[in-house]
C-alpha cells in the first residue's frame, strides 16, 4: 500500500515472524520509531515533525499529538514515566530538544542542548540521563533532572581526529545494559 512504511510484526515465534498490523498511511515518512506503554513516538523525517500515536489497538492506531521541527525529524525518546520527550533533528545547528509531554494538548519546550560540533545523531534516556551519539564529539551525557537546565556531566570522544561538523564518528550510544557499560559505535573507529 502506498505510503505504508511502518509495519508491526508478531514475534511470538521468533523464527517465523508474522505481520500483525500496519500504520497504513500514518507516519509515512517515518525515519525512526520508539514504543513504550502503548505509545509510538515516530520521527517523521522530511515531514519535519515528531508524532505520538496510541497503539493500544493495532486495528485503530490514533494520532495523539504532533511536534513540528525545522530540521530533519530524526530520533525521539521518552523517559520511563512518559512525561519528557527528547528529540534530535540530525541537522547542522539544530539543538537536541527536551519537551514536556505530560499533556498531549499542551506540549512545551523545556530545554535545549548541542555539543561542540553542532550536529547530534540519536538520544536514549536512562533515569535522568540522556545518552547522545554526537558524531565527531563522540558520546555526550547530559543530566535532565532539571529539564530546563540540561547539564553535560560526561563525554567520551570516540572520534579524536577532530570535532568538526559532518557525518563522522559516533553513530550510536546504548546505555541499557545489565553490566553498567555504555556501548558506542563509531563509524570510523569501531565499537
Amino acid at each position: 500500500q502506498s505510503g505504508d512504511n511502518i509495519h508491526i510484526a508478531n514475534l511470538n515465534n521468533p523464527s517465523s515472524p508474522m505481520l500483525e498490523s500496519s500504520f497504513y498511511t500514518q507516519g509515512n515518512n517515518c525515519h525512526d520509531i520508539y514504543t513504550q506503554s502503548n505509545l509510538a513516538y515516530v520521527s517523521e523525517g522530511f515531514s519535519n515533525k515528531f508524532t505520538i500515536y496510541d497503539i493500544s489497538d493495532f486495528s485503530n492506531i490514533i494520532e495523539l499529538a504532533s511536534i513540528p521541527c525545522e530540521g530533519y525529524a530524526h530520533n525521539a525518546w521518552a523517559n520511563s514515566s512518559g512525561n519528557i520527550l527528547v528529540t534530535t533533528e540530525e541537522t547542522q545547528n539544530k539543538t537536541i530538544k527536551i519537551w514536556d509531554i505530560s499533556n498531549f494538548n499542551d506540549i512545551n519546550l523545556l530545554g535545549e542542548y548541542l555539543g561542540q560540533n553542532n550536529l547530534a545523531h540519536n538520544v536514549h534516556i536512562k533515569d535522568d540521563l540522556v545518552y547522545i551519539s554526537h558524531y565527531t564529539t563522540g558520546i555526550k551525557i547530559i543530566d535532565i533532572f532539571n529539564p530546563q537546565k540540561p547539564v553535560e556531566i560526561a563525554a567520551y570522544d570516540t572520534y579524536p581526529e577532530n570535532d568538526n561538523d559532518g557525518f563522522y564518528g559516533c553513530w550510536g550510544a546504548y546505555p541499557f545494559t545489565s553490566n553498567g557499560y555504555v556501548y558506542a559505535s563509531d563509524m570510523q573507529n569501531g565499537l
